[in-house]
């Protein structure tokens, strides 16, 4: 997703700026992710968006946690747009994640699969964990999976 125009962002502030996508969806719903590997000065919120809006662009929650302001450039790369298959809520989603609450049902969150929108998040931190801490990371993250958007 590249920025609609050029915005600045004040320190330690947090904007939703308008952006735009190539990516043409055939989807009702899309997922904004930061984008990992890149060095960039900003956060980038994950936000569940209606890429068909037409009101105006996609909106991407910005952070800029440093002490100087950020500017982004018109058409600059600041975050990544993923197709959502199904939005999840109500009592299943609810049950689910509260399985990895019970002591006792610690053996149905651990065959429990990590959730798609968590991968990314998963493999960018966990490369300089051994394999305990990732499983240990895994676990985390699957239970409090909804915290996470």
């Amino acid at each position: 997703m590249k920025c609609n125009g050029s915005v600045t962002v004040p320190a330690f502030s947090e904007v939703i700026i308008e952006g735009e996508s190539a990516l043409k969806m055939d989807t009702k719903y899309g997922l904004v992710s930061p984008l990992y590997g890149c060095d960039q000065d900003i956060m980038v919120g994950h936000t569940l968006v209606d890429p068909h809006r037409s009101d105006m662009g996609i909106p991407i929650r910005v952070l800029n946690p440093s002490s100087s302001d950020v500017i982004l450039h018109e058409g600059e790369k600041v975050a990544v747009l993923n197709e959502v298959d199904e939005v999840k809520s109500g009592p299943d989603f609810a049950e689910q994640t509260a399985q990895c609450d019970n002591s006792e049902s610690s053996k149905s969150c651990a065959d429990m699969k990590l959730p798609q929108h968590l991968s990314d998040l998963f493999e960018c931190s966990s490369k300089r964990l051994n394999h305990h801490e990732k499983e240990q990371l895994r676990l985390l993250l699957i239970k409090h999976s909804d915290v996470f958007s």
